[in-house]
């Protein structure tokens, strides 16, 4: 068939064949041409199983390539699909459909799905403990009150820490093929500095009426409060990235739609607090109509963040049933 016709990649030091003809994928139908025969789509489904689909699979074309099993990483080149994997028993059929979570380890999966739990959680009781902490500041007045928010807010972020770790856990079965590396780099670093920056921040509150910034412009404080703020928006940005590429292998459009709509309202919350910010040099009345939108935007954000982490969590909780069964 011309539409698999494989070809040796130049320069000669990679000789794995491609595929040169117009090839679709069978789950979201895009073009494989120029892909590695071995490869995976952006879909997460192999080309392999594009290949035999088309082709009228008849669980005799063997593998094509090194093609990792999708549960334990054993390298099924040459064998046949309507066969099983000779290391963990799963059948490759399922391997070549993709890497969704349902055919994974299921110890696997149960820790991404206990680390959802986590990171839900301690995301809803850290918006309980900041509404608190705003009551306080604004109707009471409790001596060391701050210091126990401030030490308590710390564990939260030792604890979401340790649920996000989780949920970033790499598919050792995948190896470098795993979906969302950058994200997952990028939101473990970020968590880190939230834990280092709430630190310093706590010890520069202690500061705050001795050294200053910027000519006498930003206190201590007001600098770790600015870079915790920094941290947040991006660890934001790169959570919602993760759980997109996540989202590939549970296939939740219930989740797909909620990391979307988070996305939205946080670039909307960012443009809101940019533009508040500007109002108050700029247009001080303004500023307060600002003010009060990016408030509503944010309460709407959180109320998505928090949906997508249940979505998440229901869907992990899905495909661990699933991969129990399979």
């Amino acid at each position: 068939d011309e539409a698999f016709e494989l070809e040796p990649v130049q320069p000669a030091a990679d000789q794995r064949p491609v595929i040169t003809g117009a090839v679709s994928c069978v789950t979201c139908n895009a073009s494989l041409k120029g892909k590695f025969a071995d490869g995976v789509c952006e879909c997460g489904t192999t080309v392999e199983y594009s290949r035999f689909g088309t082709t009228g699979f008849d669980g005799q074309t063997p593998v094509v390539g090194e093609t990792l099993c999708s549960r334990c990483g054993y390298d099924l080149d040459g064998l046949k699909p309507d066969e099983r994997c000779p290391e963990c028993g799963l059948s490759i059929h399922k391997t070549l459909m993709g890497n969704a979570l349902a055919n994974s380890d299921p110890a696997y999966v149960t820790t991404l799905a206990r680390g959802a739990l986590i990171a839900e959680w301690t995301v809803i009781i850290n918006l309980l403990l900041v509404a608190g902490s705003v009551y306080i500041g604004a109707f009471t007045r409790m001596p060391g009150m701050f210091a126990i928010v401030g030490a308590l807010s710390m564990l939260l972020n030792v604890a979401s820490l340790g649920g996000w770790w989780m949920l970033t856990t790499p598919d050792p079965a995948l190896g470098a093929l795993n979906p969302g590396q950058t994200a997952r780099t990028v939101l473990r670093v970020t968590l880190v500095l939230m834990i280092l920056v709430a630190g310093l921040n706590l010890v520069g509150a202690k500061l705050s009426m001795g050294p200053v910034l910027m000519g006498g412009m930003l206190t201590t404080s007001a600098l770790f409060s600015l870079l915790l703020l920094i941290v947040w928006i991006v660890k934001l940005y790169a959570s919602m990235s993760y759980l997109a590429a996540i989202e590939t292998r549970v296939r939740s459009s219930e989740l797909g739609y909620l990391i979307g709509s988070a996305r939205l309202m946080l670039n909307i919350s960012l443009g809101l607090l940019i533009a508040t910010v500007v109002a108050v040099f700029a247009a001080p009345c303004a500023a307060v109509f600002f003010f009060v939108v990016m408030v509503i935007s944010l309460i709407i954000l959180f109320a998505r963040y928090v949906g997508m982490l249940d979505a998440l969590r229901s869907a992990l909780n899905v495909a661990r049933v699933q991969a129990d069964q399979s």
